[in-house]
């Protein structure tokens, strides 16, 4: 439910000459837009982060519109002196509440899995001991070996 608002949207005031840039820079443009525009990096010591705005907030709007793109609200930063904006914060509580959630995914019992390399680590020892050494001769004399047998075989019948 959207009962109350996690956090309330920021109204803050940006000031710089018209042309020099606000000092923020928004997430890559997908092709639905991004609205509104998310803020990627600010810039230290820039007009952006002197009016507050973090990495994480959203552009609401600015002076009174609604941005209809990235491209447009990077415009519109770029050209104005004084630009009213409204932004509404990451909600970094609901974030990491998400996060958790995610890391939480409900894990099969042990008992129910199907036993991984890992869970039999224990049984190797006796498992290596278990293996017949094959001895190593040459490949001629692999094949000196089958024939005989094979002959020894034949002749058995």
């Amino acid at each position: 439910g959207q009962g109350r608002k996690a956090m309330q949207d920021k109204h803050l005031r940006i000031r710089k000459k018209a042309g020099d840039v606000a000092g923020l820079r928004f997430a890559k443009d997908d092709e639905h837009g991004h609205t509104p525009p998310v803020v990627s990096a600010v810039a230290a010591n820039s007009p952006a982060q002197r009016a507050g705005i973090q990495v994480g907030d959203r552009i609401i709007s600015i002076d009174g519109q609604r941005p209809a793109s990235v491209a447009a609200a990077s415009h519109k930063l770029r050209v104005a002196a004084v630009l009213d904006i409204v932004v509404r914060p990451r909600d970094r509580l609901q974030e990491a509440a998400r996060a958790t959630a995610s890391q939480e995914a409900p894990r099969t019992p042990r008992a129910m899995r199907a036993p991984s390399l890992i869970d039999n680590l224990h049984n190797l020892p006796p498992l290596i001991a278990s293996i017949t050494p094959i001895p190593l001769g040459s490949d001629e004399e692999e094949e000196d070996q089958m024939v005989t047998t094979a002959a020894a075989a034949s002749a058995s019948e």
